[in-house]
């Protein structure tokens, strides 16, 4: 593989807020020229001021304006061209190490180290959406402001088995959330598990390692 550098010489005004951003796009043609090649070959899949770097976005997926992937795999994980299975990555998102198949996230979102989606286990988040490294979520449709701690697995199955989740979702390390549905403003600690077809009310609390069972009741782990 053939390399290419260059100097660069920027003064301190270079780095105001307002120029980070074109910074980057510049950059990443000169350090990444496979940033070019791909805008070419899928020109519908970036917006104005989205970039790829280091990233295989398949021609099925859209980064939106302002996003930003690094160093990640966006696709719609289809063995065949499959616009409507194609990963979105929301306005100004950052998404980076992470690998994303039919995955769908809201603006603002900030997803690192993370694995989000299968072919036909679609994962959708809302808007302002973090998730830590680690983290896997599959066949969930989750609302805003959703924080996924790492190492957390949440997400459901094929069919009556998909997962739909509320507003403002805190998970914490190493959760296991299998619920087909829970409403808005549940948080659960660090370690907890929500056993599938479990019935639990809006706003409940799962202290760190305990468990809702299918009743709703909720126990701690045992050691």
């Amino acid at each position: 593989m053939s390399s290419r550098s260059a100097a660069v010489w920027l003064s301190s005004s270079a780095f105001t807020p307002a120029r980070l951003s074109l910074l980057a796009v510049a950059l990443a043609g000169v350090l990444f020229p496979g940033a070019n090649a791909f805008a070419e070959a899928c020109p519908d899949a970036l917006a104005p001021g989205a970039s790829a770097v280091d990233s295989d976005v398949d021609c099925d997926s859209r980064v939106k304006a302002l996003a930003r992937v690094v160093g990640s795999s966006v696709s719609s994980g289809a063995p065949f061209p499959s616009p409507s299975d194609g990963s979105v990555i929301g306005e100004r998102s950052i998404v980076c190490a992470s690998t994303l198949t039919n995955a769908t996230l809201g603006a603002d979102a900030r997803i690192t180290g993370a694995t989000l989606g299968q072919f036909e286990l679609p994962v959708t988040l809302g808007p302002g959406a973090a998730v830590a490294p680690r983290a896997r979520l599959l066949a969930t449709d989750i609302g805003a402001n959703a924080r996924i701690g790492s190492g957390a697995r949440v997400g459901g199955g094929r069919g009556i088995d998909f997962q739909t989740i509320g507003d403002d979702l805190v998970v914490g390390a190493g959760a296991d959330i299998g619920i087909r549905s829970l409403g808005n403003g549940p948080m659960l600690g660090e370690g907890a598990i929500v056993e599938a077809g479990a019935v639990v009310p809006d706003g409940i609390v799962v202290p760190a390692f305990h468990r809702v069972d299918v009743a709703g009741g909720i126990t701690p782990i045992a050691p």
